[in-house]
């Protein structure tokens, strides 16, 4: 597994425009051309699998870490926000593909200031129909802590019980770029953890354990995709 922490380390340092800029090379490796396309706002990659997975490419504030410590199974920064938020979600996306996955992606950028990337990505209706046509839910890749699963305006039942068999826990979230999609398809979706805390500070961490333990789970999803289209129909209340 020292691999995929290699992958993380080696992103952390970048700027958005650096990652992607890194990433519209490296989709190559796994994707046809034509099935890449790099617009304003992020980048969208269409798969043979019928779920999509994002991470966004920005962090909170455009400070990026010079020195990465790793120590006791921690990795941090004693100089400015690590960027685990959502660098994770990168990495773990990247370990997959390298395993021989081939999810749709969705790497958004400026999620941190308004999800403005995706609301971007989505002008693109034609390619933005495509992906949602070809996707039966949708799963990102950017909660803190372990273990968590995420659901916001709505939830699904069937994905809610797939999510629990995966060994996920069912939280309350505020907001992040599935919500705005699901809301605008009608489709199913959840954000899950990948082991980062203190996420937008300068005490920011992730631990390793966990960020492995979700790149497990994920892989066993991509194993047990439902076989149709999961809409948002389930409204439940959230107290915050």
């Amino acid at each position: 597994m020292i691999i995929i922490v290699n992958k993380l380390i080696s992103i952390l340092k970048n700027t958005q425009e650096e990652l992607k800029k890194y990433l519209e090379n490296k989709l190559l490796d796994f994707y046809s051309k034509d099935n890449i396309y790099s617009l304003e706002g992020g980048i969208i990659a269409f798969g043979n699998l019928p779920l999509t997975l994002l991470a966004h490419l920005d962090v909170k504030k455009s400070e990026y870490p010079k020195e990465i410590l790793i120590e006791d199974g921690i990795i941090r920064s004693n100089d400015h926000i690590l960027g685990g938020d959502d660098r994770c979600g990168v990495a773990i996306i990247l370990q997959l593909l390298e395993d021989g996955d081939r999810p749709n992606i969705i790497f958004t950028e400026d999620e941190e200031v308004g999800c403005i990337g995706v609301y971007k990505l989505m002008r693109n209706k034609s390619i933005f129909e495509e992906l949602i046509n070809r996707s039966n839910y949708l799963l990102q890749l950017d909660r803190r802590e372990k273990n968590d699963y995420v659901t916001y305006d709505s939830y699904n039942d069937e994905l809610n019980k797939l999510m629990e068999e995966t060994g996920f826990i069912y939280k309350t979230g505020t907001s992040t770029d599935i919500r705005h999609i699901s809301n605008n398809y009608n489709i199913a979706s959840c954000n899950v953890s990948v082991g980062y805390y203190n996420e937008h500070t300068i005490n920011e961490y992730v631990v390793i354990d966990e960020f492995i333990e979700t790149y497990k789970k994920v892989k066993v999803l991509l194993n047990n995709i439902p076989s149709s289209r999961l809409e948002n129909f389930n409204f439940k209340k959230k107290i915050y």
